[in-house]
């Protein structure tokens, strides 16, 4: 069950909006995002805001236990119906836990990377990298070419590109 807050003030009063800026005011602006925290609390802002903008989770599809308990990996009851054994789950479940994971966040490359990260919805928030500099993985075209590249790495990889390039 997902708490708000108590609702003492009116839904678009400006000292709801107050509250959520200094709440907001400590977010980090730069990255990396603390994503052991990340959508791990209600929203506690009662004014119309983005959601995909926000630390704080706002729908139970939105909501993040905190990644130390589950991994990545989806959970086969919480797709379809609901997870007999809820935050004791050993796995994720919802595509919120499975992004912002410390073992996929920030593993590839935005979807809107290279020409358009300025127009992702998610801005600062997005658990994809927005630059290769954002990326948590080292990239296979800054190695040594040398016998252990083709050895060990090449192609066996995982490329965190999402546009069309040569892949070989």
């Amino acid at each position: 069950m997902i708490r708000r807050p108590p609702r003492s003030t009116p839904l678009y009063s400006s000292a709801a909006s107050d509250v959520y800026k200094r709440q907001v005011k400590n977010v980090p602006k730069k990255l990396p995002l603390d994503i052991h925290t990340f959508k791990s609390k209600p929203c506690p802002c009662l004014e119309p805001h983005s959601q995909k903008q926000c630390i704080y989770f706002h729908t139970a599809s939105d909501r993040r236990r905190v990644p130390v308990f589950y991994s990545y990996e989806r959970c086969g009851l919480s797709k379809h119906s609901h997870c007999p054994l809820e935050d004791a789950c050993p796995k994720s479940h919802n595509a919120v836990e499975q992004l912002y994971h410390p073992e996929k966040y920030k593993k590839k490359m935005c979807h809107e990377y290279p020409n358009k990260v300025g127009e992702c919805d998610y801005g600062e928030f997005c658990s994809f990298a927005h630059a290769e500099s954002e990326l948590k993985i080292e990239l296979i075209h800054e190695y040594e070419m040398d016998q252990n590249l083709y050895m060990y790495y090449f192609k066996t990889e995982s490329c965190p590109f999402n546009h069309e390039h040569n892949k070989s």
